[in-house]
Parts: structure tokens; sequence; C-alpha cells
């Protein structure tokens, strides 16, 4: 007797109103919605989703950070969150890892679950798959599931304000599957029917991007925000051991995440620690002297901090040259004097400006 086969299809809405189908697809489970979700997903996705899921008449029972893996461990943490439990399905918002860990919970509470992917780099948000790794970041296994997510919802907004890199990455993988799903037919691998189907969607993907890929990855490249300036306020040692701008609130490494450029207007090398340490995180320094005050030597000892900090100097800018109006970094006075190091620095103290007086030498 011919062994019975199941074949689950993806079901997805894609559109900037695609989460105004939340009710439509959800009500049918239940009221009750528990969230979970990556850091800088829910970020970016948040004011979108919570608005839709209040307007579907559903009821957030809150929401939860996945971790930052796809481990077992996460999935178990998920298991017996008391939420999860109450919850009639659960929503996952984030990338490949957030989404693979909410679909193996989801398989093993019995419950369905919803998918709203913030990246477009890899296919978890409706795969019937979950690629789990150990806590070292090493590889564990793919445990199959029972069903593929009840549905996925697509905003393109949300993906096309990612880093451009994870685009990049999204047509790789869709030109991938393809390349690999006709190896795996010609290996004589048997096929069933959603192999088939498979092998059909990849082609109907992989030409397309052939055509298109180059123009879409320059139309994406526009949005991408290309500068950021962020003003150096002093900095400090964050939990993690990593430095943290005070003003802008996130870490170098979010900067760099979503920044293509990121400036930094950093204090002087000179007065306090602040500019050496900020430089020890940064590719290049643009060293700012002024014409006619600057002492020579302070010039060089600047030069030996940032190299010291593994900093190369890429250049030197002169401000208050002869002729020029009243200069960029009159501003400082209030900024470093009284708001951050206390009375008596003026325009860095009683030695002028950078502390370095106007004796030259």
């Amino acid at each position: 007797m011919e062994q019975l086969k199941s074949i689950y299809l993806p079901q997805f809405t894609i559109g900037e109103d695609a989460f105004d189908h939340f009710q439509c697809e959800m009500v049918k489970y239940g009221k009750k919605l528990f969230v979970i979700h990556g850091e800088r997903a829910w970020k970016a996705a948040k004011d979108y989703v919570v608005p839709a899921i209040e307007k579907a008449g559903l009821a957030m029972l809150g929401e939860l950070l996945y971790g930052h893996d796809a481990t077992h461990e996460n999935v178990k943490k998920i298991c017996e969150n008391p939420r999860a439990k109450e919850a009639d399905m659960l929503l996952a918002v984030g990338g490949g890892k957030c989404l693979d860990t909410v679909k193996l919970a989801a398989d093993h509470l019995g419950k369905p679950v919803f998918t709203v992917p913030t990246i477009a780099s890899n296919c978890a948000p409706i795969t019937k798959i979950s690629i789990m790794y150990h806590e070292d970041g090493s590889f564990c296994d793919i445990p199959r599931l029972h069903h593929v997510p009840a549905h996925c919802f697509i905003d393109p907004r949300i993906i096309l304000a990612a880093p451009i890199k994870y685009f990049r990455a999204g047509i790789g993988d869709a030109m991938a599957k393809n390349v690999e799903s006709e190896w795996s037919a010609k290996a004589g691998e048997p096929l069933d029917y959603g192999s088939e189907l498979g092998i059909t969607a990849g082609k109907l993907c992989f030409y397309p991007f052939l055509k298109e890929g180059k123009k879409a990855l320059k139309d994406a490249e526009i949005r991408e925000p290309y500068v950021i300036t962020v003003y150096g306020t002093p900095a400090e040692e964050s939990v993690s051991g990593k430095i943290r701008m005070i003003q802008n609130g996130c870490t170098f490494e979010e900067l760099d995440e979503n920044y293509r450029y990121t400036f930094i207007d950093a204090p002087p090398l000179n007065l306090v620690s602040d500019g050496e340490k900020i430089g020890s995180l940064c590719d290049g320094a643009l060293l700012v002297v002024r014409a006619g005050e600057t002492p020579k030597a302070m010039v060089r000892n600047s030069i030996r901090q940032l190299e010291r900090a593994g900093c190369p100097v890429v250049g030197i800018a002169l401000s208050r040259a002869k002729g020029a109006a009243n200069g960029y970094y009159h501003k400082y006075g209030n900024y470093y004097g009284k708001s951050y190091y206390g009375k008596g620095y003026g325009y860095y103290g009683k030695h002028g400006y950078y502390g370095y007086g106007t004796e030259q030498k």
C-alpha cells in the first residue's frame, strides 16, 4: 500500500496593508496572541504590528525577546513561559533564527504560529523546518515540524528599512534554491509533488532575479541610510563592555549595522580620555586643528594617542584659518564645559580652545 503523504503549502500576504489581514487570518484560532521577537526586529516592526493587533480585536498577552540564537534552550524557555502556554497562537517577528526558534516552540506547544519577517535574507517565515544551533553557535540539527506557519505577513516597508546586506543575501538565497533543487533532481533523488512544485517555484524566482536583481538592489540602496553624524558625548561602558553613545542611545555595532558611514564628532584628545576610547572603535580619524593656536606638540601627541588606539589619522582639518568666520567649535563651550565637565572649563578652560592655549611652539 502506498504511503500517504501530506503536502503543506505556505500562505502569505504581502503589501503595506498586510497587517490589516490579521483579523481574518487569526481569529479562527482564538483571540489571545503572544508576540515573540528579535531585539532590532521589534524596534523596526512594533509601530506597525501593535496597532494592527489592536485593530484586529486580538488580545496581546505581551511580548518576549526570543534570545539571540536558534537554540533548543531558547525553545524550552518559550515553552515554559506562562503567557506562551495561555496564548491561542504565537506571532514571531524577526529574522530567520528568531522565526525558527518560535516555530519549533509552537510545534512543541501544539499552537499555530504566524510570522512577520523583518529581513529578506532567508526562507524561515514559510518553511516546515527549523535550523537549530548549539549555545556556542555551532550547527545542531534540523527538526521537521508538523505544519508550516499558519500565515506569513510581509510589509515591504519593514523589509526595505533593514540593512541592504540582508536584501542582497535574500536574493542569493532564493537563487540558490533553484540550483539546489535542480542538482537534487539530477542526482536521482526521488521527487514528490511538493518537490517538483519547489523546483518550479525556484525557476520562477531565479530568472526574474537575473533580469531585475541588479536594479532591485540599486533601488533598495537609495532607501538605505547613508550617513549619520553622532555628536560625541562622554562615553560610558555598557553592561556588555561595549561603548555606548549616550546621546544617540545605540552601540557602535548598531551604527555599523544600519549606516554605511558614521561620523563621530568626538571630544578633544588631550583633555579627556573619551576621544582615544572612541578612536579605538573607529576605522580612521580626521584630526581638527585650530590655526595659529594649537601647539605642534599637542598635534603630535594627539596623533600618537590615535595610533596607540589603533585608529589611523586619515587627514587633518585646519579650522579658524585666517579669513574664516567664527568657527564650528564655539558650541563646545556649553557642551563640554558647564554641561559635562563642570564649571571652570569654559571653552575647555582658561587655556582656550581644546585646552591648548595660545602659545605656539
